[in-house]
């Protein structure tokens, strides 16, 4: 075996390149010894998660669709009035029961037929005699009656709206209604207008569950228009919201009867539980495993919770057996929940031999119950009508990338800790494998299956670990054809519908893909260090998984050049805007294979403020 090889501290930057910078890193590394081994694949891969994931880069760089409106209310106002202009009742209740029947399984803020009800008294009873109440930029009857309440409701109602516009434009055809232009930027609008209401609602003052219940919608949503940094501060200020409010603290049932509060909460409460426990990448986890006695939430469908909440009809959790034909879609948050568990404890920070064993054997173990349990127990139910089971392949489609990701994971960490001969042995094809796996899971299913910002995220990673192996043990011939060849068929797809930060994630993959056929001209492999070596080390910009990122160029720390306090807008006019494509000062995603676009990509990711 191996000798035990310690994880290699990865490079920070302390300082944001400039193009003097780029220009001196560029002539020292031409002759650093090697193009990738054990430690710095496991850097590139962190890199990769950062780069991919927003916290890499510049505040003005960063911002994307929605926070673009932020800084122009006019526009932003004027946008709102036109979307909600066009919005009928019938428009209103395609998108929201789009929504709620194809997404609220994953982020468990509202229960289905409840808000579809709530939805069409709105519609019926208030909007007739108070019309203004649909914009809550109007005065308006409601909103002067109970504001708290008004903005709570408003936020929930634009956020489902989002969210179902965002999933659902292909099948809701709203084409129709706008213009192709007005319809790809209703999302963003209505999240600025639903994370807008949430603050005039006063949530950081006022403890409500609606808070909680408005950030789980969001949460579907957040990496393709708010950014990273965002859903980071709200998760933690919601997480104490969770508390106060003591969804941590739900007791057990004592008898038969379950209780509807009680089982609403615990999806909540657990919905956080998923996020905080799985997004590990530049942040501290807020929730621990043991410091909190809320039991999982029941099996009970979405039927099943409705009649909890109108009648007094006593409902029991759903049990699975082998001839069942029953399915609750909160059966998908159990896994999660499962799933979230393993990675919190084992690897959520640095892992060991030990830990990453522990977690392997765990996953294996989780895999096939999915296997026995999605794929054979609750394979045809009967109703097919329920609001459960027509989330089931969604479900079931999400579910088996997040697994085959999490074990891929595992198989390439172990190359740290083993050393590159032992990983070779043990791991690698496994490894390769498992990547291959999730490349082929991106297949053409409804378009709304591969939005979920995880899903890219899984697919770029897997790529992307395909070309580095390539480069760690020098394949040559047919194997890197075969892999080029497998990447290639599932770009235009990956492509398709993402967010900002998984295009920095392609833009990267590009790049190495064309470096990898130009190192591999003629099927022999040749470094080439004025473009390979220069890419690898530039990639290794993040720091390790636990760490919180630094982040000190998007911070207003005082500048000498500049007033500290009062900035009158003629200070401001020269610095960098991201206009609605996603593109910095003009960036053209489409220039990074040029050797000139890639160093106008790095200063884009790294360089100072011209104003500073």
């Amino acid at each position: 075996m191996a000798g035990e090889c310690s994880r290699e501290d990865v490079i920070v930057k302390n300082t944001a390149l400039n193009r003097n910078d780029l220009s001196a890193r560029k002539r020292q590394r031409v002759d650093s010894p090697g193009v990738l081994n054990e430690q710095a694949m496991d850097s590139y891969n962190a890199s990769i998660q950062f780069l991919s994931q927003g916290y890499v880069s510049l505040e003005s760089y960063l911002l994307t669709k929605g926070q673009e409106t932020e800084h122009n209310w006019i526009k932003y106002s004027k946008d709102l009035e036109k979307v909600l202009g066009k919005l009928t009742k019938e428009l209103s209740e395609s998108i929201v029961s789009f929504s709620c029947k194809n997404l609220s399984f994953i982020h468990n803020g509202i229960s289905s037929t409840l808000f579809l009800e709530e939805h069409n008294a709105f519609w019926e009873d208030q909007i007739p005699s108070d019309i203004q109440c649909i914009n809550y930029l109007l005065p308006s009857g409601f909103q002067e009656q109970t504001p708290r309440d008004y903005y709570f409701w408003m936020a929930l109602y634009y956020a489902v709206l989002c969210t179902g516009v965002y999933f659902g434009h292909d099948q809701l055809k709203i084409y129709s209604t706008f213009s192709d232009t007005e319809a790809e930027n209703i999302p963003s609008v209505l999240f600025r207008a639903s994370y807008d209401c949430l603050h005039r609602a006063d949530f950081m003052n006022f403890p409500d569950l609606r808070t909680v219940q408005v950030y789980c919608i969001l949460s579907t949503c957040f990496h393709s228009f708010a950014g990273v940094h965002l859903h980071n501060c709200l998760l933690n200020s919601v997480i104490y919201t969770a508390r106060y409010l003591r969804l941590d603290r739900i007791p057990n049932n004592t008898g038969e009867t379950l209780e509807y509060e009680k089982e609403v909460s615990k999806r909540l409460w657990f919905t956080l539980c998923v996020i905080d426990w799985m997004s590990n990448f530049g942040r501290p986890s807020s929730i621990s495993v043991g410091e909190f006695s809320t039991p999982y939430p029941q099996l009970l469908t979405d039927s099943q919770l409705y009649q909890m909440a109108t009648s007094n009809i006593s409902v029991k959790s759903i049990s699975f057996v082998p001839a069942g034909n029953s399915y609750s879609n909160i059966l998908y948050q159990h896994y999660m929940i499962e799933l979230a568990k393993i990675k919190r404890e084992y690897y959520f920070d640095n892992a060991t031999k030990s830990s990453l064993h522990s977690a392997d054997v765990e996953l294996e173990k989780l895999m096939n119950r999915y296997e026995n349990e999605f794929c054979n127990i609750v394979h045809h139910p009967v109703d097919e009508v329920s609001v459960d089971v027509h989330t089931f392949e969604f479900s079931r489609y999400l579910l088996y990338s997040s697994l085959e990701s999490e074990i891929l994971e595992i198989s390439r960490r172990y190359l740290s800790v083993v050393g590159k001969d032992m990983w070779e042995k043990c791991f690698r094809q496994r490894t390769i494998d498992k990547s291959l796996k999730v490349l082929r899971h991106l297949r053409e299913y409804p378009t709304h299956f591969n939005r979920m910002w995880f899903i890219m995220n899984h697919v770029t990673s897997a790529a992307m670990f395909l070309l580095l192996d390539i480069l760690m043990f020098k394949e040559t011939g047919s194997v890197v054809e075969a892999r080029m060849a497998i990447i290639k068929d599932y770009l235009p797809l990956m492509k398709q519908n993402t967010h900002l930060q998984a295009k920095v994630g392609f833009v990267l993959l590009d790049r190495l893909m064309y470096i990898v056929e130009c190192t591999y001209s003629g099927g022999v492999f040749s470094e080439d260090r004025s473009s390979l070596k220069r890419f690898l080390d530039d990639l290794n910009v993040a720091p390790g998984p636990a760490s919180v990122p630094i982040y000190d160029k998007s911070i207003n720390k005082p500048i000498k050049s500049r007033r500290q306090y009062f900035r009158p807008p003629i200070e401001n006019c020269n610095e960098s805007t991201t206009d609605i494509t996603g593109n910095s000062d003009g960036l053209n995603f489409d220039e990074m294979l040029s050797d000139s676009g890639w160093l106008e990509f790095l200063s884009w990711l790294s360089s100072d403020f011209n104003s500073n």
